[in-house]
């Protein structure tokens, strides 16, 4: 099966392609001072990119939970 590519919108509007890379980085930047694990990490990013795939929106959007 082909996955489609998920779009992601940015908190001032802009929009750009979901990168788990990216992803990744900014939750080691978040967790650096934490006893966080990196192979914890990077579940959590293939977890977070696989609910996009498996979702029917095909953007994401950025920023806190309401």
């Amino acid at each position: 099966m082909e996955s489609l590519p998920i779009g992601v919108v940015k908190k001032d509007g802009s929009g750009q392609s979901f990168d788990r890379n990216k992803s990744l980085n900014g939750m080691l930047r978040a967790c650096e001072k934490r006893p966080v694990s990196l192979a914890a990490l990077e579940t959590a990013a293939l977890d977070i990119e696989q609910l996009l795939q498996n979702s029917l929106e095909r953007q994401a959007n950025t920023g806190r939970c309401p």
